[in-house]
């Protein structure tokens, strides 16, 4: 019974790595073995947000996994096949990501090997390459080179792809600490992509509270080489986020919106907890005596999640509570977008702008671009949106401002 008690810890412990049980089986399971395989009787609905990532190397041409790496194309060197034949096949197809992303990268090494040549990554310039003149050449294409893969990723939705546009975005972020180029509207949205939470609300946090004076001095990048991690670490996501944000009308709007996905997120994680924890309880009735199963249950609970019942519940009414607050605030700060997430079409018509005013049709176009689907796969988003603004709503797409920035 010991070991039942630890393996079922075990598995609530990772609950947030398990399918959401929808459906309750029509009577408990009779062994352990049951209780963690979960068998066909019961109906199961998998709530992963990687889930749509391909997250092994396949064949672009069969699309089946590769046992090894058999061919790779020779001229961008990402894409992977198990055949000649495959790689014949798909070549029409990957042709066009495939020539530009060459020219997208060689422009970028010759301009980085510009730089070298002249000493301008000593570490002093670190952080400062934004006003280095010189450099910003080599930042713009580096800065297209990240955008041609994450436009590649996006359309595949391969996880090795959003990875390595990723990789490109953090390294101008250490390069530029000030972040002129606006990379930071588009971070927190990828670190989701990759199921990466915690660091996307490390990162939003960082960005709110780092300079409250509105002096915009960030300070020097501490010493660091490539990939290192230079924002906030172990941060609470459950806190209130709007506690660290002085003018709420003024807040980021592409930072608000991470951050509702990120509680609503935190929501889904706690139901599937709850509905594991029922099937335990189902278990456990059946396994041990009356007093005995009140005794394991608690135990279970409390060392897998920190508390009972009531604690779970709790986590999921406050992170709910703030979900709604933040998305209040959202329809306050900018209309359009909130209700483009439940009826994207109109804004859609209006294609992708070359600049924005603060609360504009056009703003919300780039935020809703960023985290549609983000939102179309978090179980109870759409739902709560629409309580808010109907299931059909309606909106001005009017023409831009005056006052925008380009």
């Amino acid at each position: 019974k010991v070991y039942w008690v630890e393996h079922a810890i075990e598995v609530v412990r990772k609950s947030v790595e398990l399918p959401l049980i929808t459906t309750m089986a029509s009577s408990p399971p009779k062994t352990l073995k049951d209780l963690f395989a979960v068998p066909p009787s019961m109906t199961r609905t998998k709530w992963d947000p990687t889930a749509h990532l391909i997250k092994e190397e396949t064949c672009r041409g069969c699309f089946e996994p590769l046992q090894k790496l058999r061919k790779k194309c020779g001229r961008c060197r990402l894409a992977y096949y198990c055949s000649r034949d495959c790689q014949e096949e798909d070549y029409p197809s990957h042709k066009e990501f495939c020539l530009e992303y060459k020219e997208l990268e060689t422009a970028m090494l010759k301009e980085e090997n510009k730089l070298r040549s002249g000493g301008h990554f000593r570490p002093e310039n670190i952080g400062h390459f934004w006003g280095l003149l010189n450099s910003r050449d080599y930042c713009r294409a580096r800065y297209a080179l990240a955008e041609h893969i994450l436009h590649e990723a996006h359309s595949d939705e391969h996880q090795r792809m959003y990875e390595l546009g990723l990789s490109h975005f953090w390294e101008l972020m250490r390069l530029i600490h000030s972040d002129n180029m606006g990379i930071r509207d588009q971070f927190a949205f990828i670190l989701l992509t990759l199921n990466r939470d915690e660091d996307a609300y490390n990162f939003l946090k960082w960005w709110v509270t780092i300079d409250p004076d509105g002096t915009y001095d960030w300070g020097d990048v501490p010493d660091s080489n490539e990939g290192d991690w230079l924002w906030l670490q172990n941060q609470d996501r459950f806190e209130d986020f709007m506690q660290y944000v002085d003018e709420p009308k003024y807040v980021n709007l592409n930072f608000l919106t991470a951050v509702v996905l990120i509680k609503l997120r935190i929501v889904c994680q706690f139901v599937r907890v709850r509905e594991q924890m029922k099937m335990l309880r189902q278990f456990f009735a059946t396994t041990f005596a009356s007093n005995e199963a009140d005794v394991v249950k608690d135990t279970v609970q409390l060392y897998a999640i920190g508390g009972n019942d009531a604690f779970v519940g709790d986590v999921i009414k406050t992170q709910r509570r703030y979900a709604k607050l933040y998305l209040s605030q959202l329809l306050k700060n900018n209309e359009v977008l909130v209700k483009s997430l439940v009826n994207p079409g109109p804004l859609r018509k209006i294609g992708y702008p070359d600049s924005y005013s603060r609360g504009s049709p056009e703003e919300a176009f780039l935020v809703m671009n960023r985290c549609c689907r983000l939102f179309a796969r978090t179980p109870g988003a759409r739902e709560m949106v629409e309580q808010m603004v109907g299931k059909k709503p309606t909106y001005n797409t009017a023409q831009l401002s005056p006052y925008a920035y380009r």
